[in-house]
């Protein structure tokens, strides 16, 4: 596991359970699932990571990141921020 999904991991692990691996937080990153239950992995990726480490995790997991921003478009929509990757893809 890379120094990036390490700190990820350790991130979104911390204020909930249960404890997600990096390869269940990248299917979660990219499934519309994660919006409909919301899922506090997800909430915590988009809000508590450092953007870098976000665009850096989608990366390396090699992740869609048009899946990734309408994750982020529907986690948005539940906060009281902008979330930066609800944004990518915009025109």
């Amino acid at each position: 596991m890379s120094s990036i999904a390490s700190m990820v991991v350790a991130t979104v692990n911390v204020p909930f359970g249960p404890i997600v691996t990096v390869e269940q937080l990248a299917a979660k990153l990219v499934s519309w699932e994660s919006v409909t239950s919301r899922d506090p992995s997800v909430g915590a990726f988009f809000s508590d990571v450092p953007v870098n480490l976000q665009r850096r995790f989608i990366f390396e997991m090699n992740l869609d990141g048009k899946k990734v921003a309408e994750v982020a478009k529907g986690f948005q929509e539940m906060m009281a921020y902008p979330l930066e990757l609800a944004s990518d893809g915009d025109e």
